[in-house]
């Protein structure tokens, strides 16, 4: 919740100096791409869980509930590492768009 405050207070700062119009045609470069990193790691953070629970769907379960999460823990890993270079691609994109100015 704090952080999301002081993205809040951060943007209204911006807005009121340079309008609402020139924060958007700065932001439109980097914002996407936070987002995509913000939901890939989200779902990253959650797959580990989903593959535990689909054991319970399963009628077989031969495996225990460690392999599974296991099994799954490998793409979740990769796609934290995919969400962890978006994010450091924009954060770079935003280097570039607030030194510019």
């Amino acid at each position: 919740m704090f952080a999301l405050g002081c993205h809040g207070e951060t943007l209204a700062g911006a807005v009121a100096q340079v309008g609402a119009g020139d924060v958007a045609g700065s932001i439109w470069i980097y914002a996407p791409l936070e987002f995509t990193a913000i939901l890939l790691s989200a779902g990253a953070g959650l797959l580990p869980l989903a593959g535990m629970l689909h054991r319970s769907w399963r009628r077989e379960r031969t495996d225990g509930w460690f392999a599974d999460y296991s099994r799954s823990l490998g793409l979740a890993l990769r796609l934290f590492a995919a969400a962890v270079v978006i994010l450091i691609v924009a954060a770079g994109a935003e280097a570039v768009v607030l030194t510019s100015r």
